[in-house]
């Protein structure tokens, strides 16, 4: 039977007991294979934890996972792009790979192109390796591969985040409030705070209430503004004809 755990002892055995010496390595080796996978799981398990956070928060409030709403608003878009994207960025990591490969240690394998063009497609610089290599191909794929992905693609992936943030932003926009739950614990919170002065008798702060917060109680007299513009015409015309006269 396998041991349920393993555990490992300093200081080594002496060099004359090779054989307790080399089990012991042996178990070292195995127990630092076993703990740099742990830390690879811990890594991918914090990324999941604040992800979930971002969800979680979403919930809370629309404005607080916009981002993953701008995701799924844009999803069908997105797919159609990035399917488009890597068949074409596809053909030229082969293509490189095939013409540089030998020349290039970054393009020596399909894996390396892979990552090496990615890297291109942010900004790195990969003239000058390209152009020793082969000084009559390297242009012929590299600048063709620059403007299709740095300058055409990327700027399509920013006009379809962009058109679905903004849908996103007029979709929060026209969210009633008690929908919110954020909006109805400030609404509550006010309410109760203006409750409690009022109980206080505290007139300044009704005047701040009408004013700054009720704006809704403002209205406009539009009889009376009627009134007040039929009123002003009279007066210039009046006062048109004493200049004319």
């Amino acid at each position: 039977l396998q041991p349920a755990y393993q555990h490992f002892q300093f200081p080594l055995p002496p060099r004359s007991k090779f054989s307790e010496r080399e089990e012991s390595y042996l178990t070292l080796c195995d127990l630092a294979f076993h703990a740099d996978w742990m830390s690879r799981l811990v890594a991918v398990n914090i990324c999941f934890i604040f992800v979930r956070l971002v969800t979680l928060l979403a919930d809370v409030s629309p404005k607080f996972g916009i981002v993953i709403s701008t995701l799924a608003q844009g999803k069908e878009n997105l797919a159609n792009f990035l399917l488009l994207f890597f068949s074409v960025f596809l053909g030229f990591v082969v293509a490189f790979y095939f013409l540089f490969g030998t020349s290039i240690a970054e393009l020596s394998t399909v894996g390396d192109s892979f990552l090496s063009s990615f890297t291109m497609v942010l900004g790195q610089e990969f003239i000058g390796d390209l152009t020793t290599a082969d000084p009559y191909f390297s242009y012929m794929f590299y600048i063709p591969f620059m403007i299709l992905f740095s300058f055409i693609l990327a700027n399509i992936f920013l006009s379809i985040i962009i058109s679905a943030y903004n849908d996103e932003q007029l979709r929060i926009r026209d969210l009633a409030e008690d929908q919110d739950p954020v909006k109805r614990l400030i609404s509550y919170g006010r309410t109760l705070l203006m409750d409690q002065l009022s109980k206080l008798g505290l007139r300044q702060f009704f005047m701040w209430q009408v004013i700054f917060v009720d704006k809704d109680t403002r209205r406009t007299n539009k009889d009376e503004v009627a009134r007040l513009k039929a009123a002003q015409r009279k007066y210039l015309g009046i006062f048109s004809q004493e200049l004319l006269a």
